[in-house]
């Protein structure tokens, strides 16, 4: 059928023709699908979208192995016990890169799909979960700190108590009065020497003799917890020094990827700028 010209062209449509607009519109549709699909633009957004994909979940393993390690190694739970304490503080330095690296690989997966809705409100969740996370390494520096002295301290009391307790049974060797409360004495000792059932001796030579032994044993055994004492604290002071670096660079990297809800910049951008630090530092 012709078509009519001019402005009467709206006013003289021909209901014949919708069939063939409607499949105009479909062959249109169809067309321009295919050439998304087949044009080398189409197909470089489906990689893109691939791409996202696989470092999201690569990223989400990633942190999930990281966690599962975190939660196995602190069970039993004693969070009141210091050396639980240090064994959390240890646990988080140890998987701390590897949890740091999953949630980069999940940060960058935006980058090659940044149109997606659900990827970006899931990459803006991780990132305002790693400000909690910053905050989180930054806290365990007093934590380690005040567990490792607990421990420290309650270990040295330990060492005291048990040289003082030698002592104190040293003396009441050398004051028993009698074979009786000698062996009494002597079944105290933590490893006592066997007496036989006749004494070789006299009493109060055996009663000496066993003394000045345990005596010297005594003296070797404070010089012994004396230097122990002394390369504990070092060894401590080393360790300590190294994990208040280590958490200090998780908690910056952590800082440096989290982001708040409405927030410009991230938690370390915004740290710089109040210090007066630019944000392309």
């Amino acid at each position: 059928l012709p078509l009519p010209s001019g402005g009467d062209f709206f006013c003289q449509l021909n209901p014949l023709w919708f069939p063939a607009i409607v499949l105009t519109f479909a062959e249109l549709q169809v067309m321009t699908n295919l050439d998304d699909n087949l044009s080398p633009f189409g197909s470089q957004r489906n990689t893109s979208r691939s791409v996202a994909g696989l470092l999201f979940m690569g990223g989400l393993v990633v942190l999930a192995s990281s966690l599962n390690l975190l939660i196995f190694s602190l069970l039993p739970l004693a969070v009141l016990k210091p050396d639980w304490q240090l064994r959390l503080t240890t646990s988080m330095l140890n998987g701390g890169v590897l949890a740091l690296v999953g949630t980069l690989l999940i940060c960058l997966s935006q980058g090659f799909n940044p149109i997606d809705d659900l990827l970006r409100n899931r990459v803006r969740l991780v990132r305002r979960l790693a400000i909690f996370v910053a905050v989180l390494y930054l806290a365990l520096i007093p934590l380690q700190v005040s567990a490792g002295l607990k421990l420290l301290r309650q270990k040295n009391t330990e060492e005291k108590t048990a040289v003082a307790g030698l002592n104190k049974l040293i003396r009441s060797i050398r004051a028993s009065t009698n074979e009786q409360e000698f062996r009494d004495v002597i079944g105290r000792l933590p490893d006592p020497p066997p007496l036989p059932d006749t004494l070789p001796g006299s009493f109060s030579e055996v009663r000496n003799s066993i003394a000045d032994n345990l005596e010297v044993r005594t003296r070797a055994l404070e010089a012994r917890t004396e230097r122990s004492r002394s390369e504990r604290l070092q060894n401590w002071l080393l360790e300590a020094a190294r994990n208040v670096i280590q958490s200090i660079l998780l908690g910056l990297g952590f800082a440096a990827v989290g982001q708040g809800k409405n927030a410009q910049f991230t938690l370390l951008e915004s740290l710089f700028n109040r210090v007066g630090y630019r944000r392309g530092f």
